[in-house]
């Protein structure tokens, strides 16, 4: 038998073996790192879904049914939604690293108000007395909690932001922003509640 017909029988090299598992042991590494990267999506996702839910939930609350929750509270999700749900203490935990700032502000809709009101522009004014959609603004005339005639619509502006405890942007990148405008007739006993 010659060389090289004695070569094709004894099958691949141990140098050739040793490439193919390199080539293998990389491919199933960069599956493992892909593997890892998309549950992790997937569970962030899934976390973002159900905290949108929960905000949807609780801002409803503290809109139509709620007189304790005041301008600049702030607090955990699992004690402020997980309590009132009455989740388990398990589901409730899943919370915890969501912390929520509530705000209530009286801004004027139109017109603008006095300097002796607590309500705020609802569209800020340049110096030229000319607001954002390029209206002129009139000064002078007073405003109530209604508003009026002369000093436009008050409303309350309440907006709820939901933040992750453990993100370094901190209170700069809100989770979720939910914002809403009610007039103070709508609010009810959220009106006292806010002052």
């Amino acid at each position: 038998m010659s060389g090289p017909r004695r070569r094709e029988a004894a099958g691949f090299t141990l140098l050739e073996v040793m490439c193919a598992f390199a080539i293998l042991a990389i491919v199933s590494a960069f599956m493992v790192v892909l593997w890892t990267q998309s549950l992790d999506k997937a569970g962030t996702a899934i976390d973002r879904r159900e905290m949108r839910e929960i905000a949807d939930s609780f801002f409803s609350r503290v809109l139509y049914e709620d007189t304790e929750h005041r301008d600049g509270d702030s607090g955990t999700m699992d004690i402020a939604y997980g309590q009132w749900a009455d989740l388990p203490q398990a589901r409730r935990d899943r919370y915890r690293d969501y912390r929520y700032v509530l705000e209530k502000r009286l801004v004027t809709a139109a017109g603008t108000s006095s300097t002796d009101s607590d309500a705020e522009p609802l569209f800020d004014s340049s110096r030229d007395g000319t607001d954002e959609r390029g209206t002129t603004s009139t000064t002078g005339g007073t405003t109530s909690e209604e508003g009026d005639a002369a000093g436009g619509t008050n409303l309350w502006r309440v907006t709820l932001k939901i933040f992750r405890l453990d993100d370094p942007q901190g209170e700069e990148n809100p989770l979720i922003t939910l914002q809403t405008y009610r007039r103070p007739a709508d609010t009810g006993a959220n009106r006292a509640a806010t002052r």
